[in-house]
């Protein structure tokens, strides 16, 4: 057959957006036609370059709408798979071999989705969620993907800053779905408060970007002041914070390997995040030293 058959569509959709090449996808598709068609998904293959028939459905119900649907639709079956699908619909008359027209033809444009991802990100997590540069902090992921093992890379950046610093690779083994980097830091030279960023990778592939930790407390213009001829020191440091009121800590190291909290505070005060300079006077030697803020344990 071969008669006129005026189709309207709307409401097109992929769940979920994202997913691995074995996620099972669903597809739907709300139409009305004025006669019984056949209705066809055709699916992007982001590794073959094809389109994928992914079946064909009957529409009986003739001039009322009706929400089709394709269920369990896997856009392809490599574990490398990466990158954008896309899809689109193709109208059939019945027992018809090839279509009378397509989404495509009649929108001009196919439609987007979903994203297939090598490696897909759950729970993403660092802690504390806030603190300084000097403060130490825990990274973790857990992950889902075919590839039987892979290295993942974790970066982060600053406040304000789009230089990303590789904090180093964890292992994924085919067993251990949580991944993790511990005691990581930042660079001490950066004095921006504001949120961090952290992503992770799969060698040039980035995953995932996410906000965090947030750096409330800045330091900057660290000076080493001898006393006299005697063997003790001033420690100074500018401090400005997004807090009003906090105690911040003299941490020292005299071998460059063990850090060691001096439990002598100084109390930083500012309502507007203004720089202030704190001292901590009549010091022994230090091979390095640092700053961190004292919080309160919830």
């Amino acid at each position: 057959p071969s008669w006129p058959v005026d189709v309207e569509f709307d409401n097109s959709s992929v769940e979920p957006g994202r997913g691995l090449s074995d996620t099972p996808f669903t597809y739907q598709l709300r139409i009305k036609a004025a006669k019984a068609i056949d209705v066809g998904l055709n699916v992007w293959d982001v590794t073959n370059k094809r389109y994928n028939s992914a079946g064909r459905q009957s529409y009986s119900n003739t001039s009322r709408w009706l929400t089709m649907v394709w269920r369990d639709v896997k856009p392809s079956t490599a574990a490398e798979s990466s990158g954008l699908s896309n899809y689109y619909f193709s109208f059939y008359y019945p027992g018809s071999d090839n279509p009378f027209i397509t989404t495509y033809e009649k929108g001009g444009r196919y439609f987007s989705g979903p994203t297939l991802t090598i490696v897909d990100l759950q729970n993403c997590t660092v802690s504390p969620g806030n603190g300084s540069i000097y403060t130490s902090y825990n990274y973790s992921v857990q992950i889902e993907t075919m590839l039987p093992s892979c290295d993942i890379e974790l970066q982060t950046a600053p406040p304000g800053c789009d230089v990303w610093t590789g904090k180093g690779t964890a292992s994924y083994n085919g067993i251990n779905r949580t991944l993790s980097w511990e005691n990581v830091s930042f660079d001490p030279n950066n004095d921006a408060v504001g949120n961090a960023s952290y992503r992770f990778l799969l060698g040039d592939t980035v995953l995932g970007k996410f906000p965090g930790p947030e750096i409330d407390v800045a330091f900057k213009d660290m000076i080493y002041s001898r006393i006299s001829n005697t063997d003790r020191f001033d420690y100074k440091v500018k401090v400005r914070s997004s807090r009003p009121n906090l105690k911040i800590e003299l941490i020292f190291t005299d071998d460059g390997l063990v850090w060691t909290r001096s439990h002598q505070l100084q109390a930083y005060g500012s309502n507007s995040s203004e720089w202030r300079e704190l001292s901590w006077k009549n010091q022994p030697w230090h091979k390095t030293i640092k700053f961190d803020v004292v919080r309160s344990q919830k």
